[in-house]
């Protein structure tokens, strides 16, 4: 059995060594990407890679609508002038 000077200094270590974790902050290294900037930067070129696609797969549409002619467009007649 541990006696009661051993059993408080186990007490008081643990205390210690938990003030010490939680009062310690944790950085990064500069120069190391971390994996938050990895995962932004792969979104990011995701994303592009998309709009890009997205712009291509429009003109591509455009372009077989209308046989490489210029699409005409018909916009809606309006309100009728007779009407009040």
């Amino acid at each position: 059995m541990a006696t009661l000077s051993e059993s408080r200094f186990l007490v008081l270590s643990l205390i210690i060594f938990t003030m010490l974790l939680l009062s310690s902050e944790a950085r990064p290294v500069h120069g190391v990407p971390t994996i938050r900037k990895r995962l932004n930067m792969s979104e990011l070129m995701l994303r592009e890679l998309r709009d890009s696609l997205r712009k291509r797969v429009y003109s591509l549409r455009r372009s077989l609508q209308g046989n490489g002619k210029q699409i005409e467009r018909m916009s809606p007649a309006g309100p009728d002038p007779e009407h009040h």
